[in-house]
């Protein structure tokens, strides 16, 4: 009995640990670029996770406006999904994560355009 016991509690962490390598935490450095008609912007996206769990975030543009650090609000993540709206601008995120690519995986929308976005965790 204890061996089937100890066959059934080691399953079992091995089934968590496969769930857990699909899971992706939003919070981090994200680098990812905006394919725009005649440019390419890049854009940095970093959330940062609080001790109550709370996301909280800061979105730039290096190429438009170095070192200026847009808040970022309406966070929402889970395993599989990840959006966020940035008011002083007017856009929004939302993506899938790919965890053969190990991005979030979705599309920038502003000013009633949508351009696709990956975001890569930063290097």
């Amino acid at each position: 009995m204890n061996a089937i016991r100890q066959l059934l509690i080691a399953t079992g962490l091995v089934l968590a640990g496969v769930g857990a390598a699909h899971a992706q935490e939003a919070a981090g450095k994200w680098t990812g670029v905006i394919k725009v008609p005649g440019t390419d912007l890049p854009i940095i996206v970093t959330i940062d996770k609080g001790a109550d769990g709370a996301l909280s975030g800061g979105l730039e543009s290096p190429s438009q406006a170095p070192g200026l650090i847009v808040p970022v609000e309406t966070i929402k993540a889970d395993e599989e999904q990840f959006s966020f709206t940035v008011n002083a601008i007017g856009g929004d995120f939302m993506g899938i994560w790919q965890d053969d690519r190990k991005t979030w995986s979705g599309a920038w929308s502003q000013s009633g355009q949508s351009f696709p976005l990956e975001l890569a965790l930063a290097k």
